[in-house]
């Protein structure tokens, strides 16, 4: 259950049944996961990600681990996004009685592809934002995202952050329309490298959802494309820049939670990084979601010291010593590593090997 989150208990039933053991109810194993504390929950949403998307978001979250406030202040966060005259977040509940789940009073209606929607695009700051930009009168591609975009609000907007600016946008294709690529070169704007398929990175994605709720907290609601239009102009200049510099300031939480939930799993074994022992201590094996025959020495750092001196706590090479037998680990982020046992070679960063420590079971 644990490796398929989404089986039901009618499979699950079916499932013990081809193994040749007993045949439950789906209703004893739905009883038997919840006395597990296990609870069926809507699923939360994410793009999918395959391997190379884990590692390019693993070296950004490395590159950027380091960095401090003053660094994310220096950068303008931008992105376009998609907003519906009608449209079901699945935030709206309905109060009703047994028997009444289809009265009319308790239906929310749909209307067919939202009722119409508008395309905008802005950039934020720690200390700033740009105007909200309505993008009308076709699909935006390169060489409008730089006649109407580029050369209209970020290059202004890059020169009163200073020479120290950096400008994010996403790999969106007229992001990266080659026609954008040069225009940047020609007026010396830094484009960050960002990893592909993550919104969850972006700070700019939680004040879209922000601008959303207060645009359907408006009354009367929008009912034309225009009164839409008008709402989201006027909202957005009412969000406080309080707001856009928290998002700003969430960045270190951001590269942290990549680091520890979004990496290349190849083993089921959790690590904790400690801040406050040296590194020459022995580690008990309890300390570790994984089950170890002897206690372990642990070391964080860069590899290109040696590998038995502690060089800081950012997750640099894992060292292991057990039963005699080196054991090197080379950590992506937290949670995420390659393995290279029976010698102490030095791995790169995509090792990827089947073997296994003695006494370490995943």
């Amino acid at each position: 259950m644990l490796r398929n989150r989404f089986l039901t208990g009618t499979a699950l039933t079916q499932h013990f049944l081809g193994l040749g053991g007993s045949n439950p109810s789906a209703w004893t194993v739905r009883r038997r996961l919840a006395e597990g504390n296990l609870k069926p929950f809507r699923p939360a949403n994410g793009p999918k990600l395959e391997r190379h998307h884990r590692i390019a978001r693993q070296i950004y979250a490395r590159e950027h681990s380091d960095w401090a406030i003053e660094n994310w202040s220096n950068v303008m966060f931008s992105d376009e996004s998609k907003f519906m005259l009608y449209k079901n977040d699945g935030r709206a509940k309905v109060y009703r009685r047994p028997g009444e789940r289809f009265m009319q009073a308790c239906i929310e209606e749909k209307v067919a592809y939202g009722g119409g929607s508008v395309l905008v695009w802005a950039g934020i700051s720690a200390e700033s934002r740009t105007e909200l930009v309505l993008i009308e009168n076709g699909t935006l591609n390169g060489v409008r995202y730089v006649d109407e975009i580029l050369n209209e609000h970020v290059g202004p907007f890059m020169a009163r952050l200073g020479e120290n600016a950096i400008f994010m946008h996403d790999n969106a294709r007229p992001h990266t329309a080659r026609v954008v690529q040069t225009y940047l070169d020609e007026v010396n704007i830094r484009p960050m490298v960002w990893p592909a398929r993550s919104p969850d990175l972006n700070p700019i994605e939680h004040a879209w959802d922000e601008l959303g709720r207060r645009v359907r907290q408006r009354d009367p609601p929008s009912i034309t494309l225009r009164d839409l239009k008008h709402a989201l102009v006027e909202e957005w200049e009412n969000i406080p820049q309080q707001c856009f510099r928290n998002l700003v300031y969430s960045m270190p939480n951001r590269i942290a939670a990549v680091q520890t939930a979004r990496g290349d799993i190849e083993v089921n074994v959790t690590l904790t990084k400690f801040t406050d022992r040296k590194c020459s201590e022995n580690y008990p094996v309890n300390r570790f979601g994984a089950v170890f025959n002897s206690t372990i020495q642990v070391c964080y750092g860069d590899y290109q010291n040696r590998a038995d001196t502690c060089q800081g706590d950012s997750g640099g090479p894992l060292t292991i010593l057990n039963h005699g037998i080196h054991c090197m680990y080379t950590v992506v982020g937290i949670t995420s590593f390659g393995m290279n046992c029976g010698s102490v070679g030095v791995p790169g960063w995509y090792t990827k090997v089947s073997t296994t420590c003695p006494g370490l079971r995943a």
